[in-house]
């Protein structure tokens, strides 16, 4: 992934959901800046985890909306009900709740942006991951293709026995 590039798009997403309205990342004093980004990458690992659970779902439906109701979930549960967010960053608590919306959708940008696209399309199946061989995402994608690979053989060969 090309760290430019990501930086230029966060910084865009930053100003595009007004974040900045929220927090204050001029003042080099306060530890704003650390902790958003702490609270960033906390949020798209829940999402990457979430994606790696139901990988094999994205054949059937976009996970795009379902994505937001669950790390809403959980994030609600760990931000907004024990007053973290609002005390972290110093903002009200229906401050917080909007903070916590729009860093869900950031997060949502950031991660189908340079993880896994959105599907464009109602039966497609594209992927987009910078994975290593190890990972087990990598592990179920190619399981998967080995498997659809297998049962395309076989189909082959059934429907030429039934020609000849």
């Amino acid at each position: 992934m090309n760290s430019i590039n990501y930086f230029k798009y966060f910084n865009y997403l930053i100003k595009k959901f007004n974040i900045e309205s929220f927090l204050d990342f001029k003042n080099k004093e306060t530890e704003t800046e650390t902790n958003y980004s702490q609270f960033l990458e906390s949020t798209i690992d829940y999402m990457l985890e979430y994606i790696n659970s139901e990988l094999l779902q994205l054949m059937y439906y976009d996970l795009y909306e379902e994505i937001y109701t669950a790390i809403y979930d959980i994030l609600v549960i760990q931000y907004i009900e024990n007053n973290l967010l609002s005390t972290l960053f110093n903002i009200s608590q229906t401050e917080a709740l909007k903070l916590l919306c729009l860093t869900i959708k950031l997060c949502q940008n950031i991660v189908f942006k340079f993880y896994i696209p959105k599907r464009s399309y109602k039966k497609t199946y594209v992927r987009k991951l910078n994975l290593s061989k190890d990972s087990k995402s990598f592990i179920k994608i190619k399981t998967q293709l080995t498997y659809l690979k297998k049962y395309s053989k076989t189909r082959t060969k059934k429907r030429g026995m039934v020609y000849f």
